[in-house]
């Protein structure tokens, strides 16, 4: 009979995830523009192919991530064995790339960046307060404030631009309104 539980690899990270690293796959944050252009360079060498490589060097991380890199399993990672997503070059993206396909998606990346979503509003929210093992929320709010939308997190301002307060979008507890 196999056994799933395949066990730790010290406090880390499973077996598992500790293998798929072996094999090329990483969580989304370990892949840098170095390591990617490095692996693309090999691919390539290897396999004889074309590549508009000068293009993808000049190209932004996150856009090389968007155009390149496919999620290819999940692993328990940490000592509280959070789930992580792994990724890996998608090789058959990268043999059908375009220089055209490539500025087009860095295009878009800049489009999306200077797109930010702000707004007055308010936003209810709970301040945790304790030590870790006698923690207590308390409920607070900020009314007719500024708040702007960057990333995964809300950035409340007051009207002078000073930052009051940095939430994280869907954590617990908060809720944000627009002021009609």
């Amino acid at each position: 009979m196999y056994n799933m539980n395949s066990g730790y690899y010290g406090f880390k990270m499973s077996n598992r995830a500790a293998e798929a690293y072996e094999n090329g796959e990483k969580p989304l944050s370990k892949w840098t523009k170095k390591a990617l252009i490095k692996q693309i360079e090999e691919y390539i060498e290897e396999n004889d192919i074309i590549c508009p490589i000068e293009t993808l060097k000049k190209t932004t991380s996150p856009v090389l991530k968007k155009l390149l890199l496919k999620r290819t399993s999940w692993h328990h990672t940490s000592y509280y064995a959070n789930a992580t997503d792994f990724y890996s070059v998608n090789y058959d993206v990268l043999e059908d790339l375009t220089q055209e396909e490539i500025e087009a998606a860095a295009v878009v990346s800049k489009e999306a960046a200077v797109e930010l979503n702000r707004y007055r509003g308010n936003i209810d929210y709970l301040e945790w307060t304790g030590s870790r093992k006698h923690h207590k929320a308390i409920r607070r709010a900020l009314k007719d404030v500024n708040i702007e939308e960057k990333g995964s997190f809300y950035i409340v301002s007051d009207d002078g631009g000073k930052v009051l307060l940095r939430k994280k979008i869907g954590s617990n507890g908060t809720c944000v309104s627009k002021c009609s």
